[in-house]
């Protein structure tokens, strides 16, 4: 929005310098809407996707000495650009918790939500495709 802009980005040095062009850009667009012709400045499709934040796995310490580490295997998600704790929402499992042991592992993202999870250190030759839409790993 207009204050957000004026405020972040016309206000920050840096973003002035660079983008100089795209600031001009934008204060004529918002003082004169009808005016401005631009690939930036028309209408944009509903494509009905929204950005995740997705946390795959991962080690949790123990409170003290005398508690282990905590291995993890689940696929949690947030639709927020700020996270809280209350915003993370559980997606799946992986179906293969010995690649979580110690041994380290490899994730890529294909397309706009398939993921894809390799085995780490002792089984990199495995390889396994989450389908979020569909809730199924192969």
């Amino acid at each position: 929005d207009r204050l957000f802009f004026l405020k972040n980005v016309q206000g920050n040095e840096a973003i002035r310098k660079c983008c100089q062009d795209l600031v001009t850009e934008t204060l004529t667009y918002q003082a004169f809407p009808e005016e401005v012709r631009s690939p930036r400045t028309r209408p944009r499709h509903i494509s009905g996707l929204k950005e995740a934040v997705v946390i795959i796995g991962g080690t949790e310490k123990g409170r003290t000495n005398e508690i282990p580490a905590v291995f993890s295997n689940s696929i949690t998600m947030a639709c927020t650009a700020e996270p809280s704790v209350s915003s993370w929402v559980p997606l799946t499992r992986t179906k293969h918790d010995k690649i979580y042991k110690n041994t380290g592992f490899a994730v890529a993202v294909v397309g706009t939500s398939d993921i894809i999870v390799s085995g780490g250190k002792k089984s990199p030759e495995e390889v396994w495709l989450y389908q979020p839409e569909l809730d199924s790993w192969s």
